[in-house]
């Protein structure tokens, strides 16, 4: 089975009379295929197509969601997600994909749009009149719909049949340069005079001299004969019709209707294994696209539907196949387009959670309002999966319309299962309103009636009762642990049905509250970071999340003094935040920055870091501010800033939301930081009652010490011991060094004067300690920066840090003291290491002939090393995987090792092996980027590899390249010029394959 012949003269045609336009509007078809003409002229403009295909009545939601759709489809995923942050309105919608789409080179493609009603159509024309940049647009339609008047406008150019027909010269191009065919000018003549130079008829006519090997004057003049009323595709199909007989010919008007076609969909749709091949054979004229799928040119197309009227059984058979293929969309389109709503209904009703969480809300919530009442009567369940997809985008309003109008339906169908999906829908949103309790006893309630084929249901009740258990308190006011262990349990139990239904997401975005309300909640900081580092793994590929999750996971290790891998999180974090311009995860990442320079005692990176915070605050203030302000307050306190710690501690008091747990514990730190002593004692003593986590319970311990002391008390020894031992408890030794350094510090030597174990073991305890040689040299113990003397001894650190932190005393020696006799170069060595002790402890260990780092001291170079290794090791067989390990690294790479020492031999190679593995690592994004058809990613790694290489013109080559193979022209031709730019400015001419690739491109 051949490929149809290409429309290389029709693209020569389209050029001609095309131009410069920037709207062109084609109507009644222009006698080409469906898609052929939109395909030639995007083609002939060298734009990416956007598109877009109308249905019957498409309303401005609709069209709005699969313009999103075409976007993201394109390969254009950061404007797919700026987008979808736009909201359900349509006209928002279509001035982000303007707006966000500005500088690429892309052409939106409106097919069928005819289909539109008038609100859409004049959506349509909005689009039309304001491009922007590169962007152009062809719309298709058989004849311009009500609302699209302006299209006709002078500015738009205008195309019909008649200007888009072929002349002679031109068919007889196409009849020998397309088809292989000996003709002359009076063949192409007698084809013209039959087909009126329309491009498809023309096409079908030659193909049928070429399959048949008739003279092409025989098959013109049959044409002829045949035509009567009919249409010339009707003439030139005639023997390929004949030759299928009547009734597979009713069967193909079904397959005509079909909007995606193979082998297999024909196969089951019409029970026929061998019928899409026996029509091939015959004569039909498929056309195999680049996605796989099978299509027909539109006049055939069209001509093929006329021939039978639709046939209910098989389009219901074929949308379950779409279905069973992950073509959720495509089937319930075509039910839709032919008037079976209630199998559309019942299809979306019954399809897989999965599938239906695969499709944008604003497309889901267009089929429901396309469905008539008759039909969500019968299938109310396509409420609960709109509710559920409105919960996903935080749209609460809708949620709840939708909601309250499937609770009306199931109360007059009473319908148990129904009920059931609802109420664990009312469940979850219980536990968002803080009603706890409600929200345990009807979760409770639904897993003791619900069946095990319920699975989604049981899964969002175990999600809402495992949440709601996390807040049950004991009798003393404290939190509950053996109902977060229950807790545990449910959310473990939801984790496994999520996986079970294929919903990855869900699944992964359920470890927050096992980390942060469970294992964290008891102290469990490390099986807190287990679970998101598995969970890490489940969204590798879906940016939002995953950028959630590294901000819940830094939180987590910034509570275990990991301060370097908390850095690389957060940056990660902030990386996804700016790629989908979201403000979410923004303000997050901020904010636990800010936490961070709280804990290093850096007070003006806190301040500047909260106010960054504020100024990204988007939907999460709504339910989270009242933490925020007790979070802020505690971070400004332990900077020393108490005046505004006050003042974010009474913004808190007076916010509406259920935060008194936070609240009760920040006004308690700062009492007993620079308040009244004895009223710190009694608002810490009442904070566990107030539901304090656990793992706060050191804390609050330290915290009573500080206002003992401050009071004069002798207690204040025996409270901070006690909070060292809590501490101890979790696991947690160094906690107390870690996040309140400055009141540990004070209040040490009186609990090492009680003998407590903790308390000894915290007054030789070496925080974490950590050489940073990428970028800006630094020593950092606990997240604080040690300062170094200038001299030998630091420049013996960095030549550990960067030489598999061991070196032979001799080769110290000559390497520092070249000019100095063996015993002289020992003495030095010995004063220095000595000096070195003094001021950074046992970092530089000597064992025999050998200087080592100590054993826990950590390097980001090692660091660095070791993840790209990973990700380099992966990069063949686990692209996802590969790319998650390579951008870790690529975080942590904050500047060229040690440039500061640009001249050291010992520091040229390491620098040189990790610039080279930098670019290795920016290709392997690069890849896989490209393979996605992540057209953003791709663009954004290739700037990041040019800016990182500006000298190195393969560099630009390659990315010119990758660039131009996904049609952005415009973006290779600005790269190519950054090459001669930064080549000129070394002196260079740039190289003829430079040169050679700018003329392709200007061709």
């Amino acid at each position: 089975m051949g490929s149809f012949p290409p429309y290389h003269v029709a693209r020569l045609r389209l050029t001609t009379l095309c131009g410069d336009a920037r709207v062109v509007v084609a109507e009644a078809g222009a006698g080409y295929g469906k898609s052929t003409f939109a395909r030639e002229l995007v083609d002939s403009w060298r734009g990416i197509p956007v598109e877009v295909e109308l249905l019957g009545n498409t309303s401005p939601q609709l069209f709005a969601s699969r313009l999103q759709h075409a976007v993201a489809k394109a390969g254009f995923s950061e404007a797919a997600r700026t987008v979808a942050r736009s909201g359900n309105d349509p006209q928002a919608v279509v001035e982000a994909v303007l707006e966000s789409l500005g500088e690429e080179s892309c052409s939106f493609v409106i097919d069928d749009a005819h289909h539109a009603d008038r609100e859409c159509a004049q959506l349509i024309t909005f689009l039309a009149q304001h491009l922007v940049g590169s962007e152009r647009c062809v719309i298709l339609s058989r004849r311009l719909p009500e609302g699209a008047e302006r299209l006709r406008r002078a500015e738009f150019l205008q195309l019909g049949a008649v200007d888009l027909a072929l002349r002679p010269d031109e068919t007889l191009l196409l009849c020998r340069s397309g088809f292989g065919l000996d003709a002359g000018t009076e063949d192409a003549k007698a084809i013209d005079d039959v087909t009126g130079g329309w491009t498809a008829a023309t096409v079908l006519a030659l193909a049928r001299a070429k399959r048949s090997g008739e003279p092409i004057r025989t098959v013109a003049r049959d044409a002829v004969k045949a035509v009567g009323t009919a249409s010339p595709v009707a003439a030139i199909l005639d023997e390929v019709l004949a030759a299928l007989g009547a009734e597979e010919c009713r069967e193909l008007a079904q397959v005509a209707l079909l909007p995606l076609v193979d082998q297999a969909i024909v196969a089951v749709a019409l029970g026929d294994d061998t019928y899409f091949e026996r029509t091939a054979a015959a004569g039909v004229p498929w056309t195999q696209r680049s996605d796989g799928w099978w299509e027909l040119p539109g006049p055939v197309q069209d001509y093929l539907a006329s021939l039978a009227p639709p046939d209910p059984v098989v389009l219901e058979t074929a949308a379950l196949e779409y279905r069973r293929r992950g073509e959720l969309s495509a089937a319930l389109s075509l039910l839709l387009r032919h008037g079976l709503s209630t199998a559309a209904a019942d299809l979306l009703a019954t399809s897989p959670d999965a599938l239906v969480f695969d499709l944008d809300v604003l497309e889901v919530e267009s089929v429901v309002g396309r469905l008539p009442d008759i039909a969500v009567e019968a299938h109310p369940m396509v409420l609960v999966q709109l509710a559920r997809l409105y919960q996903s985008a935080t749209l609460v309003g809708q949620r709840e319309s939708a909601l309250r109008r499937v609770e009306q339906l199931g109360a007059v169908a009473d319908d148990s299962r129904l009920a059931r999906a609802i109420a664990a829908e009312r469940a979850k949103d219980l536990v968002r309103d803080g009603e706890f309790r409600e929200a345990e006893v009807l979760a409770g309630s639904i897993l003791g009636a619900a069946s095990d084929d319920e699975t989604t249901t049981r899964a969002g009740a175990l999600s809402a009762l495992g949440r709601a258990l996390c807040f049950r308190r004991d009798a003393d006011g404290r939190c509950d642990l053996t109902a977060l262990a229950k807790a545990d349990e449910h959310l473990a139990a939801a984790h496994g049905l999520y996986l079970e239904l294929g919903m990855t997401a869900p699944a992964a975005l359920l470890a927050p509250y096992r980390a942060i309300w469970v294992e964290f909640a008891r102290g469990n900081a490390r099986s807190a970071l287990r679970l998101l580092d598995d969970a890490l793994e489940l969204v590798v590929d879906t940016p939002r999340p995953w950028g959630l999750l590294q901000v819940e996971r830094a939180e987590v290790q910034l509570e275990l003094g990991l301060f370097d891998d908390h850095d690389a999180a957060v940056a990660d974090a902030l990386r996804v935040g700016d790629m989908m311009d979201d403000d979410v995860l923004r303000s997050y990442a901020y904010w636990d920055q800010a936490i961070g320079a709280s804990h290093r005692g850096d007070a003006d990176a806190t301040h500047d870091l909260l106010r960054a915070t504020e100024r990204h605050a988007s939907q999460w203030w709504d339910y989270a501010s009242g933490e925020y302000y007790a979070s802020a307050a505690d971070c400004l306190a332990r900077v020393g800033d108490t005046a505004t710690a006050w003042e974010y501690l009474e913004n808190g008091l007076a916010d509406p939301q259920d935060t008194s747990n936070l609240l009760a514990m920040t006004e308690g730190v700062l009492l007993a930081r620079s308040g009244d002593p004895a009223k710190a004692e009694a608002a810490l003593r009442a904070a566990p009652g107030a539901g304090v986590a656990p793992r706060e319970f050191w804390r609050i311990s330290l915290m009573r010490a500080l206002a003992a002391f401050r009071r004069g008390d002798r207690a204040a020894g025996a409270l901070a011991a006690r909070a060292f031992e809590e501490a101890a408890s979790l696991g947690l030794d160094q906690l107390p060094l870690t996040k309140e350094r400055a009141v540990t510090e004070e209040l040490l030597g009186l609990a090492v004067e009680t003998g407590r174990p903790a308390a000894l073991a915290l007054e030789g305890a070496a925080l974490p300690t950590l050489l940073a040689v990428l970028g800006d040299f630094a020593l950092t113990r606990g997240g604080r920066q040690v300062a170094l003397t200038p001299g030998q001894g630091t420049k013996l650190l960095k030549m550990l840090a960067v030489t598999q932190r061991r070196l032979l005393t001799e080769h110290v020696i000559d390497t520092l003291w070249p000019e100095a006799d063996r015993e002289a170069g020992r003495n030095r060595l010995r004063t220095v290491l000595t000096r070195l002790r003094s001021e950074v402890g046992d970092v530089v260990l000597r064992d025999g002939e050998m200087i080592t780092l100590a054993p826990d001291t950590r390097v980001d170079l090692a660091q660095f090393e070791t993840e790209a290794r990973k990700a380099l090791a992966l990069g063949s067989t686990e692209p996802t995987l590969a790319v998650a390990w390579a951008r870790s690294a690529i975080a942590r790479y904050r500047g060229e090792v040690l440039a500061d020492e640009p001249y050291e031999d010992w520091a040229i190679m390491p620098r040189e092996w990790a610039r080279r593995t930098m670019l290795q690592l920016l290709d392997l994004c690069a890849d896989v980027a490209r393979l996605r058809g992540d057209l953003d990613e791709m663009r954004r790694v290739v700037e990041m590899t040019i800016d990182f290489a500006p000298y190195e013109d393969d560099r630009y080559l390659r990315a010119a390249s990758l660039l131009l193979d996904q049609g952005n022209r415009g973006a290779a031709l600005t790269v190519l010029r950054r090459a001669r730019s930064a080549l000129a400015d070394l002196g260079l001419e740039a190289p003829a394959s430079v040169t050679k690739l700018e003329r392709q491109i200007v061709a």
